[in-house]
């Protein structure tokens, strides 16, 4: 894993943490309600200064998807 510094504009206390790396998991296999309830709630997720997230959605089909945004 290669670790990143925090860009200048960050507290000093911040300048030398590595960036925090979070991985969501999204999404149902067993219906399409849940499938959507879970990304409604995914969207929500409050994004803090100095982390990366990432997603893995599953979708109803069986299909998923990886990414680093639930937009598209």
């Amino acid at each position: 894993m290669k670790l990143e510094k925090i860009p200048q504009t960050q507290p000093s206390s911040l300048k030398t943490m590595p960036m925090l790396r979070v991985l969501h998991l999204a999404g149902s296999l067993v219906s399409d309600f849940y499938y959507n309830l879970s990304i409604v709630y995914a969207k929500e997720v409050v994004q803090p200064v100095g982390v990366s997230s990432y997603y893995a959605v599953v979708h109803p089909d069986s299909l998923w998807q990886l990414g680093t945004s639930l937009d598209s």
